[in-house]
């Protein structure tokens, strides 16, 4: 899926129905089908913003252009995660939808360490950290 660096315009249902393709709604479990929809729409709420909104992301204002540029790069998986973290919550989320709005937001920039994370759990032998990945480089003779 490819980033989109402007902010989308049309109807909130033609966003939406944007949105639903980006994070290719026909591929989640009917069962939590509801769920996804619900999170789609406030992706598509966001997207619909004025750019020189202000939107609470973290507890602090940003400007919604900057949270609209990172929902474009919203995937399924990361939709995917966003509702499992909502489902494995042990505590009350009293305020969901700011809950979701930036959950949304920092599962894109958690995407990568994430999976680096979950490999180490589940294999710590089959990845390194940076520091021994770099050591074995000048080792062999290779440029850092």
């Amino acid at each position: 899926m490819s980033s989109q660096s402007q902010v989308r315009s049309g109807s909130f249902f033609e966003i939406l129905q944007q949105v639903r393709d980006q994070v290719e709604i026909e591929c989640f479990d009917p069962l939590y089908l509801a769920q996804a929809t619900e999170t789609c729409m406030i992706i598509a709420e966001v997207l619909r913003l004025p750019p020189t909104a202000e939107i609470q992301i973290n507890g602090q204002k940003m400007p919604a252009a900057m949270v609209q540029e990172i929902y474009s790069m919203l995937e399924h998986e990361d939709i995917q995660t966003v509702m499992d973290h909502f489902e494995q919550a042990t505590y009350e989320i009293r305020h969901i939808k700011t809950y979701l709005r930036t959950a949304l937001y920092n599962v894109v920039f958690e995407r990568e360490a994430s999976g680096i994370n979950k490999l180490r759990k589940n294999a710590p032998n089959l990845i390194h950290t940076r520091a021994e990945t770099l050591a074995e480089r000048r080792k062999r003779g290779y440029e850092t």
